[in-house]
């Protein structure tokens, strides 16, 4: 059936039970909603200011090679933008990197949500993921000193942080990472997760 893969989030959920207690003081650094989305799906308070937003791919290596710099700087409104239903979201800056607020159409609502959020950060507990069809940004990810990192992509690999999916069923590899996040493909949900573990 069209809804089947939401009972096997559930049956998921109930499995990964303990993993969300053991998991709780995580911060999640996420090029895009699927942070957010993997939160919720785990039950677990937002402890990560990137949250309904998205980084493009370079500029979300940018901020991981200098995490601690990035957070410190002033988080300045530079642009707008519209979305797919033709409303506008703010566009802010930090230094040289452009965060895209896209679920947030009050500008100083995004940055009230973002600072309130970057409080909650654990610097001692941090897992880093984002998706790319590129081995080159790959690569440089899987070179960051995190330890508990994942990096989604659609090509077959060695590099010991990606999950390496046989097809991209969604529009492409951003949504698909979205929907991996919510646990509608329970195979590639289940590696995320043992990657935040590892």
């Amino acid at each position: 059936m069209k809804w089947d893969w939401l009972n096997t989030v559930h049956r998921l959920a109930c499995h990964y039970d303990s993993i969300g207690k053991e998991l709780n003081d995580m911060t999640i650094f996420s090029y895009s909603c699927s942070g957010g989305i993997l939160y919720r799906s785990l039950g677990l308070q937002f402890k990560s200011p990137f949250i309904n937003m998205r980084v493009p791919e370079k500029d979300f290596l940018r901020f991981l090679h200098f995490p601690r710099e990035y957070m410190q700087a002033p988080l300045k409104l530079v642009d707008a933008a519209q979305d797919v239903e033709n409303s506008y979201y703010p566009i802010f800056s930090l230094y040289d990197i452009k965060v895209h607020m896209v679920h947030y159409h009050d500008f100083q609502q995004a940055a009230e949500k973002w600072e309130e959020r970057k409080q909650r950060i654990n610097w001692e507990n941090i897992f880093v993921m984002m998706g790319t069809d590129s081995w080159y940004i790959a690569d440089e990810f899987d070179s960051l000193p995190y330890k508990h990192k994942a990096c989604i992509v659609p090509f077959a690999t060695k590099l010991k942080s990606c999950i390496t999916i046989d097809k991209v069923e969604e529009d492409d590899i951003y949504n698909m990472v979205l929907e991996i996040a919510r646990g509608k493909y329970p195979r590639y949900y289940q590696a995320l997760l043992q990657k935040m573990r590892e």
